[in-house]
């Protein structure tokens, strides 16, 4: 089990302090149904901008199998960890993204390290697989999006 963040967390900080908890837990599989998928929009925004965001989140993955943790449901949770779950996770990553909110910030939580790269263009591809964009893969990792593009046309020759 991964604590990196457990003893850090203030709790005490949280965005969501004062809201009924009854919010973070409900039936992920009738959400749908119900109307909760604009509750989540609404968690997330709030936790995409709370200063516990990957205390938070890391908890959530390490310790909670229910509720809405870091903005992410125990679904989406668990589909960083079942390889079968590919669409929950692009979809989450792509609903992430928004908030600018990347799986490199995402994997931080879940593990507690940061993804190292040897090179940018290894990070630009491993970004452009989660669904970014060029320009918000040049921002992530702090580089022009010639060179995203660059890296991009060079993945492709190579499959040629």
């Amino acid at each position: 089990m991964n604590n990196f963040f457990d003893a850090k967390v203030k709790w005490e900080n949280a965005a969501c302090q004062g809201k009924p908890v009854n919010d973070f837990y409900f039936a992920e599989e009738v959400r749908k149904r119900i109307g909760k998928n604009e509750q989540i929009t609404a968690l997330r925004e709030l936790c995409s901008s709370c200063p516990i965001f990957k205390g938070c989140l890391s908890w959530g993955f390490t310790n909670e199998i229910y509720g809405v943790w870091g903005g992410m449901t125990a679904m989406e949770r668990l589909s960083f960890t079942n390889p079968s779950m590919t669409d929950v996770k692009q979809s989450t990553l792509r609903s992430f993204a928004m908030y600018g909110i990347t799986q490199m910030d995402i994997e931080e939580a879940r593990t507690g390290e940061k993804p190292i790269f040897k090179k940018s263009s290894d990070g630009v591809g491993y970004l452009l697989d989660t669904g970014l964009l060029p320009h918000q893969v040049a921002d992530v990792l702090g580089i022009q999006v010639d060179s995203v593009m660059r890296s991009i046309e060079r993945k492709a020759l190579k499959k040629k």
